[in-house]
């Protein structure tokens, strides 16, 4: 009764001028968004005016009326009543943003109310009574959650299903990028603009901390099945044109000359489709150095300034819940730099069949041996130098390959040298056995013949390579070659001693060279 009473004789008047004087303003104003903000400002000192001596009064020893929840029972439980009656706006979620700020005014008056606490009980009622808890049910966080969500998620699901590959310029979503960083494709710049929302101060809500992290897992999961879709369709299209063509997948040039190839009349009744299988397979250089570039530089920005700002808005969490979420971040962030990836090297594995293809020339080694008279080979042969230039006038390309980091460019190069490596020691391999048999058939037939061994009369006018057969000679030729080779690759800013599939190769051709 004495609650009641409270309410009825101090607090009902008091607040009730305090809601009217609002919603005054509310309408002098057009409609301020923040409308708990101006009643929490208003209530301030008047209560301290109003209840701060009879609160001194209750704490008093001895005055026996330390038990009275003035705080919660009557205070916040006529502030909660009148806002609900006179401006029940103030709590729907309908509109996200008003509902954030007047949330936050919400938090504002608790933190008001317990800071006039006189003590720890007075406090400890405050926070566990039903004034509170009647307090907290008027706020629908979860609805407030529902519709952010939609519309961040579905802000970022629209960008990605776009029918084109856009410009960032085309994002409906952007945010500022940290100096020295730029993204200039729509889909990872709403991906950042997406983020940076989810985090924004007028959006996120510690108390939903667990499902903004969410969201933002969300955003780059999707981020990285839309690069892995890239590279999925510009693969799945270039197979389907080089089988059509006839020709091996490999050779087939690149996802766009694919593209081509696989246009026709009957493409025209297929419904337009949606995202990168619309336009994946259509890609030129410049495109797909773009993607990669720009999933690199998102995993950079997840790392150093998404990283910063999510340790600022989860101060209030247990610090191994807020390094979990950080990590998870960090991870799908490299994931998809990696993923990113696989989108450049798809423009290797067309340098690497234009290389492998020069490295064919190997198989004359054997007629130039066998067919002539030609002496011990002294220096590599004349295709060597050649074999890497697809892959450096790939990375000449002008465009956005030359606005590559360094360290994707050599990524991109240890992919096709690599690749050639290995083709080239299969080869090479192949070309040795191959001389080997039939160079035993041919010691065969000379047996058989007398006077055709090596001692045979004709043994003394063989010259200075006497010792040397046709197979020794192209195992040696085989052996200056690679050693040229890897010379070569270390014009592209790697060590090829530190390569496992050169070392292969050079043991393969050493193999024969030492036989001789």
């Amino acid at each position: 009764r004495a609650e009641a009473g409270l309410r009825a004789g101090l607090m009902g008047p008091l607040v009730k001028d305090v809601v009217t004087l609002v919603k005054q303003q509310q309408q002098q104003q057009g409609g301020a968004s923040a409308v708990l903000l101006l009643v929490v400002q208003q209530l301030q000192h008047r209560l301290q005016e109003a209840a701060g001596p009879l609160l001194q009064q209750l704490a008093a020893p001895g005055s026996g009326l330390a038990g009275i929840d003035v705080l919660g029972a009557v205070v916040l439980a006529e502030v909660s009543q009148a806002v609900a009656e006179h401006l029940p706006g103030v709590f729907s979620p309908g509109n996200p943003v008003a509902f954030h700020a007047n949330y936050l005014a919400g938090q504002q008056l608790l933190e008001q109310l317990e800071g006039m606490a006189a003590s720890s009980a007075a406090l400890e009622r405050l926070r566990t009574g039903t004034a509170a808890a009647g307090w907290a049910k008027r706020w629908n966080l979860s609805v407030y959650f529902s519709l952010v969500y939609q519309d961040i998620a579905g802000s970022f699901e629209a960008c990605v299903k776009s029918s084109r590959l856009q410009p960032a310029s085309a994002a409906g979503l952007t945010a500022a990028l940290p100096d020295g960083a730029a993204l200039r494709l729509a889909v990872p710049a709403c991906l950042w603009g997406c983020m940076q929302r989810a985090l924004a101060p007028e959006v996120f809500l510690l108390q939903l901390a667990d499902r903004f992290s969410k969201l933002l897992v969300q955003l780059l999961l999707r981020f990285d099945t839309w690069l892995q879709d890239v590279a999925s369709i510009c693969q799945q299209t270039a197979a389907t044109a080089a089988a059509e063509a006839g020709a091996p997948a490999g050779n087939a040039a690149r996802p766009g000359e694919a593209a081509a190839a696989a246009d026709g009349p009957a493409a025209q009744l297929v419904p337009a489709a949606a995202g990168p299988a619309a336009w994946a397979g259509s890609l030129s250089v410049d495109q797909c150095a773009t993607i990669c570039a720009d999933a690199d530089v998102i995993q950079g920005l997840v790392t150093e300034s998404l990283t910063q700002q999510a340790k600022t808005v989860l101060q209030g969490l247990p610090a191994g819940v807020v390094d979990q979420v950080i990590h998870t971040l960090q991870q799908l962030a490299a994931r998809a730099a990696e993923d990113g990836q696989q989108v450049l090297l798809l423009l290797g594995h067309e340098a690497s069949e234009r290389c492998m293809a020069l490295v064919r020339q190997l198989k004359g080694i054997t007629a130039t041996y066998r067919m002539t008279a030609k002496g011990p080979p002294v220096r590599h042969s004349h295709y060597v130098a050649g074999v890497l230039q697809p892959l450096r006038q790939l990375l000449d390309t002008p465009g956005s390959m030359q606005q590559l980091p360094a360290r994707l460019k050599l990524v991109l190069s240890l992919d096709v040298i690599d690749n050639v490596n290995i083709h080239y020691d299969s080869l090479a391999e192949e070309l040795l056995i191959t001389v080997k048999k039939t160079e035993s058939s041919l010691k065969r037939l000379k047996k058989a013949r007398p006077g055709e061994g090596a001692d045979g009369p004709n043994a003394a006018a063989a010259g200075p390579g006497v010792g040397m057969s046709d197979s020794d000679k192209i195992g040696l030729q085989l052996y200056l070659d690679v050693q040229e080779h890897g010379r070569q690759i270390e014009h592209f800013g790697l060590v090829a001693d530190q390569l496992e599939s050169y070392r292969q190769l050079l043991r393969t051709v050493a193999l024969a060279d030492q036989a001789q």
